[in-house]
């Protein structure tokens, strides 16, 4: 029997408070537990059953990686529930290089963005927009803003993945768009910085705008976490120290910064190629 709303209530409160999963991991969970409660028979959960239904995936196409994220949801879900059985787990091919926009779609992106629909739906849009891609939020973080958390040159960020709380750096325009939107369009009586409706904006309603966005600016892979792929690469690319990276993104470990903020294998070739040819050229012909 499909658990009750209460049930999967509890579970998500149990999964944001254990210290492990992030809110909007918990908020997944609960989502994957509920469509597939019933297929997998997870009242009575067996073991045979879990690796049919991930046989029956992976000839469907389904990635691996996505496989085993519903299947750690199982887990979670059982071991929520005091479940003790082997939930399986299969190996995943080498993910591929992650998608980042170039410059000019991410300021197509912010351009689009702000040019169509009502004027206050607009400009949130594209501070949102702004805001994920010059200050690198995680989608979460950035729904859990407050006006509060505002400040003169910077904005105060809850890590959505139980890092420390940190500070984020402002450009002078962000700012000043964050003003007007607040002072002029945001509609809500509570300390919610984004808002929709009045109340504070869901976690899937803005990344289907910025997917709905980016389609219609001509970028179809677009989605928020490419943006904060952007915002790492770009400081990177302008010779921003890493250790001040690390801090702006909110990692807990340097070398998750690193994987995070890499050159693809064809700029690290043509950098190389350039540092010795610009060098060295002459003074191998000198050689010969």
């Amino acid at each position: 029997m499909k658990p009750g709303r209460e049930e999967l209530a509890n579970f998500r409160t149990w999964a944001a408070g254990s210290g492990i999963y992030s809110l909007s991991t918990a908020v997944r969970m609960v989502r994957t537990v509920s469509s597939l409660h019933e297929k997998l028979g997870l009242d009575k959960p067996d073991p045979s059953r879990l690796w049919s239904y991930v046989e029956e995936q992976l000839k469907r196409g389904r990635r691996e990686g996505t496989i085993n994220c519903q299947l750690r949801d199982v887990c979670a879900w059982l071991k929520f529930k005091g479940i003790r059985i082997e939930v399986p787990s299969i190996h995943q091919r080498r993910a591929a290089e992650p998608w980042v926009p170039t410059d000019d779609e991410v300021m197509r992106l912010i351009g689009q963005s702000g040019n169509h629909g009502n004027r206050g739906t607009a400009l949130r849009n594209r501070v949102i927009i702004e805001v994920l891609a010059f200050c690198g939020l995680r989608l979460g973080e950035l729904i859990d803003l407050n006006i509060s958390d505002i400040r003169e040159g910077y904005l105060k960020v809850r890590s959505e993945k139980r890092e420390a709380e940190r500070r984020v750096g402002l450009p002078a325009f962000l700012t000043s768009d964050l003003n007007t939107y607040v002072a002029r369009y945001r509609r809500g009586s509570g300390d919610a910085l984004f808002t929709a409706c009045g109340r504070r904006l869901s976690y899937s309603a803005a990344r289907k705008m910025v997917k709905r966005e980016g389609r219609m600016a001509g970028i179809d892979q677009m989605h928020p976490h490419a943006l904060r792929h952007w915002c790492a690469t770009r400081l990177v690319r302008c010779g921003v120290n890493l250790r001040a990276v690390q801090v702006h993104l909110g990692h807990a470990s340097i070398s998750t910064t690193q994987l995070y903020t890499h050159l693809s294998a064809e700029e690290a070739a043509r950098e190389v190629t350039g540092a010795f040819e610009s060098t060295f050229t002459g003074s191998v012909n000198d050689c010969a």
